[in-house]
């Protein structure tokens, strides 16, 4: 499938994998954002990003990063307990 922007030159191939995804996945969250999504306080978010422990960040800026709705799902999901 390719997605057309304005001009033609700027085609991107979109694979599969990605086809079935709902298109708010690709919106990004800032870091006060997802903490109230996730139910915790900014400073427990930030220590978990600063661990690793936390879901892939996207730098927007030199001093800015934020988390893709899919990249947060993906965490949620690796953080799920058998029961």
């Amino acid at each position: 499938m390719l997605i057309e922007h304005s001009p033609a030159k700027h085609r991107r191939r979109i694979s599969d994998s990605q086809h079935h995804l709902h298109p708010d996945a690709y919106k990004v969250l800032s870091v006060p954002q997802w903490c109230k999504l996730n139910g915790f306080s900014i400073p427990t978010g930030k220590r978990l990003l600063k661990s690793g422990a936390g879901p892939k960040v996207i730098k927007l800026s030199l001093r800015r990063i934020g988390i893709r709705v899919m990249d947060n799902a993906e965490w949620q999901d690796s953080r799920a307990r058998a029961s």
